[in-house]
Order: C-alpha cells, then sequence, then structure tokens
C-alpha cells in the first residue's frame, strides 16, 4: 500500500490561524484554511493511481470464465460470509454504463444518480441471528452516521484530536473548538467478534473504552459520501475529511497504546503505515477515490509521551476518479472497492487484532506482577 503524502510529513500551511473566531461553516470557503490551522487535516490530490492491484501490491484475480461468480468465489474463499464483492462481469457493467448515460443524457439531479450508485456499488451482508456468530461478516454497514467528538456515537466516545498549527515551535491552539457533526451516508466498520481476538476478554478489557469498541463494532475502513445536490463536491470532501480525521486518531491512539507497551526506538513510518483507511465520493456518474493516512511526526514520536507532541493530523488524498458511464471505468471502480474491502478485512483488520492482542497481554503481565 503506498502512502505518499501520509506516515511522517508535517508540511507547513499558509494563511492565518483562526485562534479566537469561530470557524466557518462546512460549506465555506475558509473551512478547508481553518480546518488545515488548526487540526492537521490535508485534503490533496495526487497523480492518478492506475491499478488497485499494484496500490495494494496484490495480484490480480484475472477473471477469465464468463461467469461473474469466478472472482467472487475467490475473495469469499478469502473472507467468509462476506458478500460485498462485486463481479468482473463485462456485460454486467455495460449494463450499469449505459444506465448511468441515461441518466447523464436526460439530466437528471443528483438525487437519482445516488439511488442507482447505492443500489450499484453499496453492498451488505443480511443482518445474522445473535445466536450465529461464527458466520457472522467480518464487516458491517452504518448509514447517515453522525460522527463527532465527545458524544455518543452509538457507543463509540471520540476523543477530539489535538488542534495545531505547524510552526517550527509546535504551537498547539487549544482553544478552538469543533463544533461539527459530519454525517456520512455509509460506512464500513468491522465486526469485533471476527477478529483474531478472544471477543469476551477484549469486551471486558476495552468495554468501557468508547474509543474504541461500540458493542460489536471497531473501526470504520471505508466510507462513502454522496454529494448533496445543492453543495459542490468540496462539501463531501469536507464531511470526508472530519471524520476521518475522529475515527484515524482513535485508530491512531489504539496503535500507540501497542507500541508504549514495548521498548523499541526510534520509531519508524512502518510502525503506522497499516492503520489508513478509504473513502468514495460519489458526484453524478463520477466517483472519487481518496486514501487516509494519519501524519506522524516521528522527530517527536515517543506513544508513552502526550500523544499531542507527535500528532500531526491526517492526509486525505484523492487518488483517481472514474466515470461511471464508460464499462472499462465501471469495472475499474468494482476491481477498487473489491480491493479496498480486502484491504480493510485483511491486513488493516489483522493489524487492529495485533494491537489489541499485544494491549491485552501486557495488561496480563502487569496485572499478574
Amino acid at each position: 500500500m503506498s502512502s505518499e503524502d501520509g506516515v511522517g510529513s508535517s508540511e507547513s500551511d499558509d494563511g492565518p490561524p483562526h485562534q479566537d473566531a469561530a470557524f466557518p461553516a462546512i460549506d465555506h470557503k475558509d473551512f478547508r484554511a481553518a480546518i488545515a490551522h488548526h487540526y492537521g487535516i490535508k485534503i490533496r490530490k495526487r497523480p492518478q493511481i492506475a491499478s488497485p492491484f499494484e496500490h495494494f501490491d496484490t495480484s490480480d484475480p484475472k477473471c477469465t470464465d464468463p461467469y461473474q461468480e469466478d472472482v467472487v468465489s475467490l475473495y469469499e474463499q478469502n473472507h467468509p460470509h462476506c458478500h460485498f464483492w462485486h463481479a468482473i462481469d463485462n456485460g454486467e457493467a455495460s449494463e450499469q454504463a449505459r444506465q448511468y448515460r441515461c441518466l447523464a443524457r436526460f439530466c437528471e439531479n443528483q438525487a437519482k444518480f445516488s439511488h442507482y450508485s447505492r443500489i450499484f456499488f453499496v453492498k451488505e451482508d443480511e443482518v445474522p441471528s445473535e445466536y450465529d456468530v461464527k458466520l457472522m461478516s467480518k464487516a458491517y454497514v452504518k448509514y447517515e452516521l453522525s460522527i463527532a467528538p465527545n458524544i455518543d456515537v452509538f457507543g463509540h466516545h471520540y476523543d477530539l484530536p489535538p488542534p495545531m498549527i505547524h510552526t517550527k515551535d509546535r504551537v498547539h491552539i487549544y482553544n478552538a473548538t469543533f463544533d461539527f457533526n459530519p454525517t456520512i451516508d455509509c460506512t464500513y466498520w468491522l465486526v469485533a467478534h471476527r477478529l483474531e481476538v478472544p471477543f469476551p476478554k477484549m469486551r471486558a478489557y476495552f468495554g468501557s473504552d468508547g474509543r474504541y469498541l461500540a458493542g460489536n463494532l471497531i473501526f470504520p475502513y471505508f466510507m462513502i459520501q454522496f454529494k448533496d445536490e445543492r453543495a459542490d463536491i468540496a462539501v463531501a470532501e469536507n464531511q470526508i475529511a472530519l471524520a476521518a480525521a475522529l475515527t484515524t486518531y482513535a485508530r491512531f491512539q489504539l496503535r500507540c497504546q501497542q507500541l508504549a507497551c514495548r521498548d523499541q526506538y526510534p520509531l519508524t513510518p512502518r510502525d503506522f503505515t497499516d492503520i489508513g483507511i478509504y473513502a468514495a465520493v460519489f458526484d453524478g456518474s463520477r466517483v472519487n477515490l481518496y486514501e487516509i493516512q494519519p501524519i506522524v511526526l516521528l522527530e517527536n514520536c515517543n506513544p508513552k509521551e502526550d500523544l499531542a507532541e507527535f500528532w500531526g493530523g491526517c492526509s486525505v488524498t484523492h487518488f483517481c476518479t472514474h466515470d461511471l458511464t464508460s464499462t472499462e471505468s465501471t469495472l475499474m471502480v468494482r476491481r477498487w472497492f473489491n480491493e479496498i474491502h480486502n484491504w480493510g478485512l485483511g491486513p488493516y483488520s489483522d493489524g487492529i487484532a495485533l494491537d489489541v492482542n499485544k494491549i491485552m497481554d501486557q495488561g496480563g503481565r502487569e496485572e499478574s506482577v
């Protein structure tokens, strides 16, 4: 997985900090300048990434079978009881592209485009019986979830990331306020029962810590937003960026808690590159994809000290756009969605299990002393 502008990056941004003024509204032209200065959230673009398999360092499960179950079955073998996968089927993709072209020809509004995009690209598993824990999917979809700091988000209590401005003196602005409550249209969360972790032990250990565990869910790995008819795409990106800052900071806190259990310094970018997540924003017949990574100031990095000293915010990096009126672009978006799910249910999930197990093992050793 690549992360050119994420871990270890701490470049400065121009423009005055808004120390005492209220933040502009989320659709205001000055909003990005404000969040960039106060919370270290960088919304960026990079050159288009052509292949999800190159990006994730995986192999293309080439589909030579004309039946759509071919690629789907390969993913399902790796992730049993998960059915989020998109068939790499030319006939099906061609029909979807035709429908997007019809919507464009009739000048349909954003609501109609969003309706079709939800049908085509947002997949979820059936809700299992509470007695079928072993048959649960590894992920669960939440719709229109409001993610905000210091309030109950279905059991989560997110900490507010430390505000900052990036100067050589690392001046933190703690009198800034975070008054936004971004609502994400669709969020894929990992199911804690399906981690390689004893769930009763995890619940006993982390149950009172609302930053990590909420019922049977633990962390999101994929956010999907549909552009509002009355706003431009920058507003949807702002919503993704704010939610990502909160969830990425919580994931960063868990990783730091695990790293603090070991005495191995200095830390390196490799200690943080597996905690990134992904987002998609649908805008009419186009879809934009983003990689979200923490920005870690490694020169100050000691997880046993104040996290504000080396949390540098997070980057939300746009890395490709595809027009769904094209059959080939539709197929490529299906490949990207498959590989993002494959990442979330694989390496990302494995990293969380590693952190949780090490933290619980260290806690058990300390209690026995």
